[in-house]
């Protein structure tokens, strides 16, 4: 059976469901007070029963590691890239890192597989996913040109280019690194 279900920030939804499990009602009025009592409410027993229950058939696969290839969209100098693993990405801006060192990828909007997908609310947990790249090459661009000519002025032209740093990166890994609704501190 393969599991699509779409995570998008089920703890929020678990915590909003468990704060609001009992609500009040009107049941008469003595002496013109009003008497309230506290009635459960089944209909969001079930949805946190079912919230539960999701969080672990993902965390199972978690733990299993048999989810196939894990993909991912990170966020890099303003532009969304969705990469897995063995990608190579060129980014028309210079890194600090120099070549062959391995860069982590931290700001990361979405992880996922075949089996489920975990998106951020902006972003995912930095010690949930861990999105390793290495540096692979930092050159110019080909040369743009632009030409400038004012049309009254016959013969004004003017030539300008311009090259930009390219930076080229290969991811080495994505991977997912504990249990949803955990801690890293709980799993070291």
């Amino acid at each position: 059976m393969i599991l699509k279900p779409c995570l998008r920030s089920l703890s929020a939804l678990k915590t909003s469901i468990s704060w609001t499990q009992h609500r009040a009602i009107n049941i008469g009025q003595n002496d013109k007070r009003i008497v309230q009592q506290l009635i459960k409410d089944e209909d969001e027993d079930n949805s946190l029963i079912k919230v539960t229950k999701l969080f672990n058939r993902v965390n199972d696969v978690i733990i299993d590691e048999k989810c196939g290839q894990n993909f991912a969209v990170v966020h890099v100098f303003g532009r969304q890239h969705v990469v897995h693993m063995n990608d190579i990405i060129s980014y028309r801006n210079s890194f600090e890192a120099k070549v062959g060192e391995i860069i982590k990828l931290e700001k990361c909007l979405l992880v996922g597989n075949n089996t489920f997908t975990l998106i951020g609310r902006p972003l995912l947990s930095r010690d949930l996913v861990q999105i390793e790249a290495t540096v692979l090459e930092k050159t110019m661009t080909h040369t743009y040109y632009n030409v400038k000519s004012i049309p009254r002025n016959h013969g004004y032209r003017r030539w300008r280019f311009q090259r930009y740093p390219l930076t080229m990166l290969r991811i080495n890994r994505i991977d997912i690194c504990h249990q949803l609704n955990q801690t890293q501190q709980i799993v070291n």
